[in-house]
């Protein structure tokens, strides 16, 4: 019986995708086990004053600014809700960029937005900043404020919790556009 138990535990072992913590700092040297959560919504939210209502669940998100704007710069809001899991963070596997910004502030929201028609953002607390590689890929935190959602040692919220998050561009013209999917997108990862 203890056989059967231990080749089943190395199958199962062996068909979930280990995860790295790419940097490769302390604790994270070694591969673990990890799961992602994609947002249950999306909402962009167009940051002029009194201006058009937020679009909720777009085929493609967006983080937009420019000079030329009229004041019409983009956000994207996420909802997640968070799983039971030791550690959470989370992660973006952002499209290449020929021009213009790669970085966005990530911030808390003190009520999440996850309806429409609907205004307005309710972002609350700066976690960080993300920057993409220009060739796409994943972004890389360059900034931090805290130890939430930041990296594979980040505590998770309590299970079941349910959170927005906004990204915010960085800069005066950017314009990041991206669809999610399994493994692509904004994400929480969670073991």
């Amino acid at each position: 019986m203890l056989p059967k138990i231990l080749s089943l535990l190395f199958v199962a072992g062996a068909l979930a995708a280990p995860v790295l913590d790419p940097e490769g700092s302390s604790p994270w040297q070694r591969p673990f086990m990890a799961s992602e959560r994609q947002p249950t919504t999306a909402v962009i939210h167009d940051t002029y004053w009194g201006g058009p209502s937020n679009s909720c669940n777009p085929s493609q998100l967006r983080v937009y600014k420019s000079t030329s704007s009229g004041g019409h710069d983009l956000t994207t809001m996420l909802t997640f809700k968070y799983p039971s899991g030791q550690y959470c963070w989370l992660e973006f596997y952002g499209p290449a960029i020929s021009s213009g910004g790669r970085q966005v502030d990530v911030y808390t929201q003190w009520a999440y937005v996850d309806k429409c028609p609907s205004s307005g953002n309710n972002r609350d607390r700066n976690i960080g900043r993300l920057e993409i590689p220009a060739g796409g890929g994943k972004a890389k935190w360059i900034a931090t404020y805290g130890n939430y959602l930041i990296g594979p040692g980040s505590p998770c919220p309590t299970s079941g919790k349910i959170e927005g998050i906004e990204l915010v561009g960085v800069g005066d013209n950017e314009d990041i556009k991206w669809t999610q999917g399994s493994g692509k997108g904004v994400r929480v990862i969670y073991n």
